[in-house]
Parts: structure tokens; sequence; C-alpha cells
């Protein structure tokens, strides 16, 4: 049984109790009270606003990652993103999953604050659209994988008597003709294969020429930079939905607003800021000089046999006292051969945002992870790049850590990765450049290999293990100069 087929057990069970609660009948009499409410479908077809409009989704946790947002506040995420100009507003009311609820959907509404706002959940039967509209939302989510084409088309129409709109989730080119056959207007492609979690940007990327210009196409799931974003203008997509690249954030508003801003999300140039990875991290004070520094993201090796292993505990210690100052730079675990439930408690305990895989991970191990994790490589010729590429490079930031190949070794040898190899994988995706960098040769090596950002451990360190605080700030200041 999958994770749908799970979920919508439950929820059959779920709407057969709260039928028996409160019947069909009052929610239809509530229903018929209801003022109009702001038209979903129009705000994401405005003209006035930059393509792709955000949707910025109000998610407490989700069944693959866990707890998303610890000091969860749903009323004050809806401000947040109301002040900071999201188009709209997306709330999950499953709870046993997700963490949501029709009361706080309710909640929202009663704020007042101007902008539709979508029920999202696991929708089957016409109450559920029901208790939508009577909860105050101007749309209600609509799954094709988990309905037949007679189910779609009769849940559209009565969304449509009852002056919801209807978001269509496709996932597959067939799922995408089954909406359009079912006379949907507003279709989103989810990212994510709700049968695996599985999540690749390029699907959206992919059934985009599907659609015709009148229909409304929301991309879903795996947007996590505004670089995400500028692929998703580029190919014409009118919206996109993001829950956990925003809730996560350290900083809510600026997160909503580097999205919504249209300078935000020009595409990436060769002035691009450089990312730079400062790994084997082990105590606090390292962390601090590395933040003073100007590192990106922090790499913490959960590699016993390394000499810069560190223990969860610590690493939680850590990241917390870090996120208590402020920062919000990516914080990183770094496995090999871990079992993905083991890097998923690890992530969860210690408050990391990505995992990355050094190991001889398979690329289940990746899919397992959804889309919170990135696989290092070390490739020996191209053929081999070319296999990595297509087994591992999903849709986190970096696609792919590129290191030098040295037998019997998963990395921090000091050895320098192919630069031909790297800048054939770097023209194709994101990619970390690691492997015997140092504050000397940082600037020739991101020039002849144009990555996404660099990762260094070893180069700037004073004795094996030990972080130079000098040497941070000289590594950072030469990559930034390339």
């Amino acid at each position: 049984m999958s994770i749908l087929d799970e979920i919508f057990a439950h929820k059959r069970r779920q709407v057969a109790a709260a039928r028996r609660h409160t019947p069909t009948a009052v929610l239809e009499a509530a229903a018929a009270e209801m003022p109009p409410l702001p038209d979903f479908l129009a705000v994401l077809r405005r003209p006035d606003l930059p393509a792709p409009r955000l949707i910025a989704e109000v998610k407490h946790r989700s069944p693959s990652r866990g707890i998303l947002c610890p000091d969860f506040d749903p009323l004050r995420l809806a401000r947040l993103y109301a002040e900071n100009g999201a188009t709209a507003i997306s709330v999950l009311t499953d709870e046993p999953y997700f963490g949501g609820s029709l009361d706080i959907l309710r909640r929202i509404a009663g704020l007042g604050l101007g902008l539709p706002l979508l029920r999202k959940d696991f929708i089957f039967d016409r109450y559920q659209l029901l208790e939508a509209r009577v909860a105050g939302a101007s749309a209600a989510l609509l799954i094709a994988a988990m309905l037949t084409p007679t189910q779609l088309r009769r849940l559209l129409d009565a969304a449509h008597a009852l002056e919801l709109t209807a978001l269509v989730e496709a996932h597959t080119a067939a799922e995408v003709q089954q909406a359009l056959d079912a006379g949907a207007r507003l279709i989103g492609v989810n990212n994510r294969n709700l049968h695996t979690f599985e999540v690749r940007l390029e699907t959206c990327l992919r059934l985009r020429a599907l659609l015709p210009p009148d229909v409304v196409m929301v991309a879903e799931s795996g947007i996590r930079t505004p670089q995400d974003a500028a692929r998703l203008a580029a190919a014409d997509v009118d919206a996109m939905l993001i829950g956990e690249g925003l809730v996560t954030a350290a900083d809510v508003g600026a997160q909503v607003r580097a999205f919504v801003h249209p300078t935000a999300l020009a595409p990436p140039t060769t002035h691009q800021r450089m990312n730079v990875k400062i790994c084997g991290i082990t105590t606090p004070s390292q962390a601090l000089a590395a933040v003073d520094a100007g590192a990106d993201m922090l790499g913490f090796n959960f590699y016993p046999p390394s000499r810069r292993s560190i223990r969860p505990a610590d690493c939680a210690r850590i990241v917390s006292a870090l996120r208590a100052r402020g920062h919000s730079l990516r914080c990183v675990g770094v496995f090999v051969n871990a079992s993905p439930a083991q890097v998923q408690h690890i992530l969860q305990t210690c408050g990391l945002d990505l995992a990355q895989l050094s190991g001889n991970e398979p690329p289940a191990d990746l899919q397992a992870l959804d889309d919170a994790s990135f696989k290092a490589v070390r490739p020996a010729s191209l053929a081999e790049a070319e296999t990595a590429l297509h087994d591992y490079a999903g849709t986190s930031a970096p696609a792919l850590l590129v290191d030098a190949r040295v037998h019997g070794s998963y990395g921090g040898t000091g050895q320098r990765a192919d630069a031909t190899i790297a800048r054939h994988l770097a023209a194709q995706a994101p990619i970390l450049l690691a492997g015997g960098l140092t504050p000397e040769n940082v600037t020739a090596a991101i020039r002849a290999v144009q990555p996404w950002g660099v990762d260094v451990a070893s180069g700037v360190e004073s004795d094996p293990g030990v972080k130079d605080a000098a040497r941070m700030a000289a590594f950072v200041r030469a990559a930034q100069s390339a």
C-alpha cells in the first residue's frame, strides 16, 4: 500500500465520521448563507502580477520530513504571506499526516486578509467541498491520481455549483489529459510523485506543453529558490505553490519577497554569487567563525571513521544556537551508506536542512528522502558523469557534489576533482565542486568549472579537523572574487 492509498483509506473513515457529526443538510444551509469570496482563478490570471504568482502554503509537517515548523503559528504565517506579497494562500487541512485542520482554515479566513484561500486536502466527496466553502475557502484541491474520470467530473461540477474554483492536481501526461477532459481550467502539476514521494522540478517543465494557453498552470513541490521560480517563469508557468520552502525559512517574510519580487526571479548569470559550503564543522566556535566568514552552507559529518565526525547531540546544539541567533544558512548532514531512516532521524533530530549522501547509496535512497538530499559523486569519466546525472540529479540545490575519485575513499582526500568532468556536469545541473580546494586555488577552479558552489574542509584547516578562521575568511573572499 502506497502512502497515498493509506491516506485515502483514513480519509474515507474521517469523512464518514464528520458526516455523522454534522449532517450534509446542515452544511448545505450554511453554504447557502456564505457571502461571495475572492476569485481564486482570477487572481492567478492578473496581468499586473509577475508570473509565476505565489500561492503560499500554511504547512506544519509532512509524512516524509516530519515537523517542518516547530513553532507553528498558522495565523502569523498567513499574515506574513499577505503582508509580503503572496497572491493566494493554501491551507492544508489534513490533520494526521500534515498537522492541519478545517479550524485553521476558518481562523485564517476570519483574518480578512483579502486573499483567496485554497483548501488543500484529499478530497473525494462533495461533503468535503461543502466543508471548504463553509470554512471560507475560495478553492479546493482535487487530485487526479485518487479519482476516476467520472468522480473528477462530478466533483468539478459540484465545486462550480458551490462557487469554488477547483485546482486539479496531476503528475503525469495521462492525468493532465484526464483533467482537461473533465473540463478543468486550473491544473496543478505536482513535481512530487504521491506514490513514491520522488520530487523532480522537470516534471512540470515537461508537462507544461500539454496545457492550452487558456488553462492556468500551477507548479507544485520542489520549488526551493528564486532560481527555480525563474525556470518556471521561462516555461510560462502561471503560478507556483510553495510550502516547505517558506515555513522552514528563518525569515519567512523575506523568503516570500524573494519569490514574489520580480528582480529575485532573474535567471542565474555568470556573475551570480558563488555558494560556499564549509564542511566538517565540529564545534560551536568553528560554526560561528564559518558564519562570520560568509559561508552559505555548513556541513556536519556523521560518518564515524572520519576525523571530522560529530555526534548528533552536539550537532543539534550547534544548529539550535545558530538558529537562535537568526542565522539562515543551510545546514547539511554528511552521510556514508546510512539508511534513509537513519538519515531522516538525524535530519529531524539536529534540525538540518539537507542530507549529503557520500557513499554508495542508490537513487532510491534520495527518492526516499524527498527533496531534502543530494548526492556526492566521484566520476572518473564523462560516461560515469552522465550516468550520475541521470541517476541522481534532482531538484535540490545543489543537484550534485562532484569530488575526486580516490580508490577506497568517500571524500576528504585533498585530491582535486577532474575539471573537465566537473565542467561537463556544471553545464547541465547545479553542482558543488569539492576536492583539494584552498584559498589559494579556489578562484582558478571556479573559473575553470563554473559550478553553482564550492565545498571545502581540509583546505581551511590549521591542523587535521581544526578549522582556521582566517583561512575560512580567505576562502570565501577568493570564491566570491571569482
